[in-house]
């Protein structure tokens, strides 16, 4: 294989792996030490929602029932942490059959993320980075 076509897979290879490294920590939110953190999940489907969060173990993975209903057909849930270090933290919420999930993280009161998914096929996902 001719030297400048090497050359150019590795530099290709090198902007995409910065391009990877760069994106986990940017995108993730900041919690200080002691910062409060809340989760909040919610869908149109109240059952079997799969939720994932981080809380001062490290990361949890459930299939949850969200419990409160708001205004219309949407059920939400908060899940609150105290992380006793300084972190980043993520989360998301997925469901097979619903049309609509929305994840959100606040840090000491302060919305930091966000995001809302819909889909008329029954499979949405929503990550907050």
């Amino acid at each position: 294989m001719p030297q400048r076509v090497l050359a150019t897979w590795g530099v290709a290879a090198a902007l995409a792996g910065a391009a990877v490294a760069g994106a986990g920590t940017a995108q993730a939110v900041d919690v200080p030490k002691w910062g409060n953190v809340r989760y909040v999940f919610c869908s149109n489907t109240q059952d079997n929602n799969k939720i994932t969060y981080y809380d001062g173990l490290g990361k949890r993975e459930q299939i949850v029932t969200l419990a409160d209903r708001t205004d219309g057909d949407m059920w939400c849930r908060n899940v609150d942490v105290v992380m006793t270090e300084k972190t980043f933290v993520w989360s998301a919420i997925t469901h097979d059959n619903a049309n609509y999930v929305y994840a959100a993280i606040y840090v000491n009161g302060r919305m930091m993320a966000r995001e809302e998914n819909r889909s008329d096929y029954g499979f949405v996902y929503a990550q907050a980075m």
